[in-house]
C-alpha cells in the first residue's frame, strides 16, 4: 500500500510442520529478508510477543481506524483464499477417485497402484523404455524407471516384451508388492506382448493398452481383447489422459537425453583397455581422432597407454 492506495498484494499457502505461527513469523522473515516497507499491519490474530522480535517499532496491530479496516479487509481475503485452495484440492481428488472407482470396476478389482510403460527410438537409434508409477492418488517420481534396450532397435513389440520380463523378473526375485494394474503404451499388439511375458512369469495381474488413433490421441483403453471407448468428458478418460501424457513426456525426455549422449560418444569408447582417464589423456594430448591415429607408440607409451593397448587402439582406428 502507497499513499493510501492498495497497489499490489500477494497470497501463499504453505505447509508446515510444528506450530502454525512459527512457520508462519519464519515465512515473513524470509519475505522481508531483503526489504521492509516502513509499516507493517498484523490482524489480530497476532500477538504483540511475537511479532514485535522480528519487526520492532514496524509492526503495528491496528485496534481501530482505517488501518483497523484494512487489517479486517485481508483476514477476510486470507480465509477466502485458503477455503478455495482446499475446495479446489477437494474436488481434483473427488474427481480422481472417481476415475479410479470407474477403472476399478472396469478390471473387477480395487486399483490403487497402477504403473505405466512407454517406449521410444528414431529410426532405430537409442532404444529405450521408460515406466511411471501412480500410487495413492498421485505419481510416485522416485519410483519411475528407465530402460536402454538390448534385444532390439526398433521392434515395438519385442520392446514391450524385453522391458516388462525385466521389471517383473526382478520384482519376482527381490519379492517386490506388484502393482494393482499395468498399463502399455498402444494397441493390441503391445498389449499381447506385454501379457505373454506376464503369463510366462506366472503373474496375474491386469493389463490394458492405451490405444491412440491415427493422430496419436487416446481414444480406448484395450482389455481383454476388446477395445472399449472412452468419452473425452469423462474423468476416466482425463485420468488416463494424464498417465498417458505424463509415461510419453518422461520417455521422450530420456531418449533425448540418450541420443545427446550418444551424440558425443568417441571411437575410443569401443576400444578395450581405454577406460575414462586413458580416454581423457588422449583428448587432451592429441586434438583429434586423426591426430591420434597417426601418433607413434613412443608417443602413446608416453601417456602411459600399454603396448598391446596401443595396438588394439592402431587396429581400431584404421
Amino acid at each position: 500500500m502507497r499513499t493510501g492506495k492498495i497497489i499490489d498484494h500477494h497470497q501463499v499457502v504453505f505447509a508446515y510442520v510444528g506450530e502454525v505461527m512459527d512457520s508462519v513469523l519464519s515465512y515473513l522473515q524470509q519475505f522481508y529478508e531483503l526489504s521492509t516497507p516502513d509499516e507493517l499491519l498484523f490482524s489480530e490474530r497476532f500477538k504483540w510477543e511475537e511479532i514485535e522480535p522480528f519487526f520492532g517499532k514496524k509492526a503495528l496491530i491496528p485496534q481501530k481506524g482505517d488501518k483497523k479496516k484494512l487489517t479486517d479487509l485481508a483476514t477476510k481475503n486470507a480465509d477466502y483464499d485458503l477455503e478455495h485452495h482446499f475446495m479446489l484440492y477437494r474436488h481434483r481428488d473427488e474427481k480422481r477417485q472417481k476415475a479410479l472407482e470407474d477403472l476399478s470396476e472396469l478390471m473387477g478389482k480395487e486399483i490403487k497402484t497402477i504403473e505405466v510403460f512407454d517406449n521410444a527410438q528414431l529410426f532405430g537409434t537409442a532404444p529405450i523404455s521408460a515406466m511411471i508409477v501412480f500410487k495413492e492418488q498421485a505419481f510416485d517420481k522416485k519410483n519411475y524407471r528407465k530402460y536402454h534396450l538390448q534385444t532390439t532397435t526398433n521392434d515395438d513389440y519385442q520392446a514391450m516384451k524385453e522391458v516388462t520380463y525385466r521389471r517383473y523378473q526382478k520384482q519376482l526375485i527381490e519379492g517386490q508388492t506388484l502393482p494393482d494394474l499395468i498399463l502399455v503404451d498402444g494397441g493390441k499388439g503391445q498389449l499381447s506382448a506385454a501379457s505373454e511375458v506376464l503369463h510366462e512369469l506366472g503373474i496375474s495381474i491386469p493389463i490394458a493398452g492405451l490405444k491412440k488413433n491415427g493422430k496419436h490421441i487416446l481414444e480406448a483403453l484395450v482389455y481383454k481383447d476388446a477395445a472399449i471407448p472412452l468419452l473425452r468428458q469423462s474423468e476416466l478418460y482425463k485420468f488416463l489422459l494424464k498417465l498417458s501424457e505424463e509415461v510419453h513426456r518422461f520417455a521422450i525426455d530420456f531418449h533425448r537425453k540418450t541420443r545427446s549422449k550418444q551424440s558425443i560418444r568417441s571411437p575410443l569408447d569401443a576400444i578395450k583397455g581405454i577406460g575414462d582417464k586413458r580416454k581423457k589423456a588422449l583428448l587432451s594430448h592429441f586434438a583429434s581422432i586423426d591426430a591420434i591415429r597417426s601418433a607413434s607408440h613412443e608417443e602413446l607409451l608416453a601417456l602411459g597407454i600399454p603396448e598391446d593397448v596401443i595396438i588394439r587402439l592402431k587396429e581400431e582406428l584404421t
